[in-house]
């Protein structure tokens, strides 16, 4: 059985993958990726960009 809102997943997946490039390939990379940022702030940000697409992935499975 097709899942109820398929066109609403697909926005959420585009927002998150847009969110994603924003703030890898944006100026805002010199915030996080300069000389001054601690040596595992890269790392928190791609946590925090595999932990928010975790964490939707498993609330569309529920709301399924």
């Amino acid at each position: 059985m097709p899942s109820p809102h398929p066109k609403t997943y697909q926005d959420r997946t585009l927002i998150l993958l847009l969110f994603a490039v924003f703030v890898l390939v944006s100026p805002i990379k010199v915030i996080w990726a300069g000389a001054a940022a601690p040596w595992y702030a890269p790392f928190l940000v791609w946590g925090g960009l595999i932990a928010l697409a975790f964490w939707r992935e498993r609330r569309e499975r529920h709301d399924v």
